[in-house]
């Protein structure tokens, strides 16, 4: 059985309602106030109180019942029914479309909202990264807001000084530190608050997608940090739109979709279940069964099959195949394919041909092929966009991918060492490296090269 004292974050029932009209809303608000302060003076335990006795922890929010009580007129949910653990040492991933209701869930989590039902506890200190600029004073300095967050957290002076040389240098803003905030771009408010938020000895660390904001080498920082954050011991709640962030980072991922968990478990799998809600969105569907239609030219396929066998691994050869039904005889035609990661992210794209090398599409069935010698991808789930585009034109004549759902292909591991360290690394890229030589040349093989 395990150990319920490693579990520093402990969601269970929880839900948020908002209400869409602000009038309607203050008035509500007012009601639940008098409601609550009338309960209390009666004498009445109130919903809101936690009877679990935790004074270690810095807050522990509950409501009344698991069962969320009707909507008024013009509330909606934002989360309903939010239940889960976060151990010692875990990263959790918190992934869902825009309006999932992801950061509603992250402020109840931090104490800067209630839920109206169920209870949250946490267990030791918060370090919060979830909103550009959030915390930080922008008249008062980078320095002032450094002792301002450290304070909150309950650090002494003399704790903050010990700190303050390594957060100013991990923010990389020995410049600017004596500065005000409001002077910072995204980038430095963004460096500066992760760096606030988890180097003050917090137990648990909750970052949300604002890390995006920042460039390649603070995230690779903050990738860093945040493992060395989880080999102490620490708990982390991530949030991104970048699944490969969340497949490199999180065991564990919990799925949002309309304020409600639709998935948790396993990261791949939760990832494989949002790509799914996202293909199948019936926002994105097109019409009559066609992936992409302009008109008088229909994509009515768009595949990535194996050269051999029936599945796609590292390095093999595989065929793009695009059909295209077309209503007339059109010329100087060129074939275009783009790969992305699940989350849109771009990898790569290419022309079909060169631009000195069109063809012709006919009235009918049209198949375009693209032949890939050796796919450089790792093991996991790859989305297609592409289509056709016309000589002399800058716009495509029809396209996939981009206004409606992309293709999707799988790309599988063989079973080799080299497929394992490259998904525990969390890489796109299959480098072979049977190509390469070990130790270096003797001097005379280099002074013959040169000559």
């Amino acid at each position: 059985m395990s150990d319920k004292s490693d579990i520093l974050i402990d969601v269970q029932n929880v839900s948020k309602k908002f209400c869409r009209d602000f009038k309607k809303s203050l008035w509500y608000g007012v009601k639940d106030t008098a409601s609550d302060l009338f309960r209390r003076n009666k004498g009445q335990a109130s919903p809101a109180a936690d009877t679990t006795n935790t004074p270690n922890l810095p807050h522990s929010s509950s409501q009344n019942s698991s069962f969320p009580p009707p909507l008024r007129e013009g509330e909606f949910w934002a989360n309903q029914n939010i239940s889960f653990q976060v151990r010692r040492g875990e990263c959790l991933g918190l992934i869902g479309h825009n309006g999932a209701g992801k950061t509603t869930l992250l402020k109840m989590l931090n104490g800067l909202i209630k839920p109206d039902t169920g209870t949250i506890t946490m267990k030791g200190r918060i370090g919060a990264l979830i909103a550009l600029g959030a915390g930080f004073n922008p008249i008062l300095t980078g320095r002032e807001n450094i002792y301002v967050n450290g304070s909150i957290l309950g650090l002494s002076k003399k704790e903050i000084d010990a700190k303050l040389d390594e957060i100013i240098d991990f923010a990389e803003m020995e410049k600017a530190i004596d500065a005000p905030v409001r002077t910072y771009s995204s980038g430095m408010q963004v460096r500066l608050g992760f760096a606030v938020a988890s180097f003050m000895d917090p137990d648990i660390l909750l970052v949300d997608e604002v890390l995006a904001v920042g460039d390649l080498s603070f995230k690779n920082k903050c990738s860093q940090r945040m493992q060395a954050f989880r080999n102490s011991g620490g708990s982390l709640i991530l949030v991104s739109h970048s699944m490969h962030s969340i497949q490199s980072n999180c065991e564990q991922t919990v799925l949002l979709d309309q304020g409600k968990i639709v998935a948790c478990g396993e990261t791949s799998e939760s990832i494989a279940i949002y790509n799914n809600l996202q293909l199948a969105s019936p926002e994105k569907a097109s019409e009559e069964g066609t992936l992409g239609a302009a008109g008088d030219y229909n994509i009515t396929s768009f595949t990535a099959a194996p050269c051999e066998g029936d599945k796609i691994f590292p390095n093999q050869s595989i065929d793009l195949t695009l059909e295209v039904e077309s209503r007339e005889v059109r010329d100087n035609i060129y074939f275009v394919f783009i790969i992305q990661q699940t989350d849109g992210s771009y990898i790569t794209s290419c022309a079909a041909g060169t631009r000195t090398d069109e063809t012709t599409l006919h009235e009918g069935t049209n198949r375009f092929h693209a032949h890939i010698e050796h796919l450089p991808l790792c093991p996991g789930t790859y989305l297609l966009a592409g289509g056709l585009w016309a000589k002399g034109q800058g716009n495509p004549i029809v396209t996939i991918g981009y206004d409606d759902p992309p293709a999707k292909f799988q790309v599988h591991a063989s079973g080799s060492s080299a497929d394992n360290s490259h998904a525990a690394n969390g890489d796109l890229v299959h480098m072979d490296s049977l190509g390469l030589t070990w130790g270096s040349r003797q001097p005379a093989e280099i002074a013959n090269h040169k000559a």
